[in-house]
């Protein structure tokens, strides 16, 4: 057995009996550091498995948020589709009242209307002939399958003319002409007054003259009347303004994006 002087030996003494080496190492460290490789390996295991096991389940509660964002999302988009309905039928509602208001007053401008054009191109007899789809339609029909046949009138001013909102007789007021049609005005009825209604009112009026010996003056009747509307107006149309209730008003200006109501 050699001698051991000093730490040299002892070291190469170790390092040529490893089993002496052990022993003194249970006798320097504790048995829980000397088993701490082998808890190391253990704890590495466990955090593999762990591991694995977390991404099991991060990967389910993707797959489930996943599903439940998609019926979120099916739930959406039928919910949009029934708001998008809702949205039609609404609008549907909003152009049937808009249709009930401005039917009530083209109907209110059949019967102050005529007062308030009276009024405005200064006659004295002003009758009501032809109200569109109301009094009068089968006269005005009849009238004019005599004027198609006897003046040529095609169909399409034909149906154009039966479109007309009020058509009204103006009677003479002098002795000679009392009783007698000296003109007809062809009137369009709009709550607001906008340039298309002028034009109507224009070619009606001059399709009605046509066909006829006497003239047809073109009107429009409105709450209000938009800037373009106005400035189209000419020296021929005649703008009367007038309430729902049939009072006659200065016709103001009209805000030129406000949606028709009739």
């Amino acid at each position: 057995m050699a001698t051991i002087n000093n730490m040299s030996d002892l070291v190469k003494a170790l390092q040529d009996n490893p089993e002496w080496l052990f022993t003194i190492r249970g006798l320097i460290i504790s048995k829980e550091i000397a088993d701490l490789p082998g808890s190391v390996e253990e704890l590495k295991a466990t955090l593999e498995k762990m591991s694995g096991t977390l991404t099991t389940r991060l990967d389910d509660v993707s797959e489930t948020l996943t599903t439940r964002l998609d019926d979120v999302s099916d739930t959406l988009t039928t919910m949009s589709g029934r708001l998008d309905n809702l949205t039609s039928e609404l609008t549907t509602v909003s152009g049937r009242v808009n249709n009930l208001t401005g039917n009530d007053y083209e109907g209110q401008a059949a019967h102050f209307g005529r007062r308030r054009l009276r009024d405005a191109l200064q006659v004295n007899n002003f009758q009501l002939m032809y109200q569109y789809r109301r009094q009068g339609e089968e006269n005005l029909r009849k009238f004019l399958l005599q004027m198609a046949t006897d003046h040529g009138l095609c169909k399409e001013d034909q149906d154009d003319l039966e479109q007309t909102d009020l058509i009204f007789w103006v009677y003479g007021s002098s002795p000679d002409s009392q009783g007698v049609v000296t003109a007809h005005v062809a009137a369009e009825v709009s709550i607001i007054i906008k340039a298309d209604n002028v034009a109507r009112a224009r070619r009606r009026a001059q399709i009605l003259a046509s066909c006829t010996t006497i003239p047809c003056l073109p009107a429009v009747i409105g709450r209000a009347i938009t800037p373009e509307a106005k400035s189209q107006l000419g020296d021929d149309v005649t703008a009367v303004g007038m309430t729902q209730a049939g009072q006659g008003i200065s016709l103001p200006l009209a805000d030129p994006e406000t949606p028709p109501e009739q």
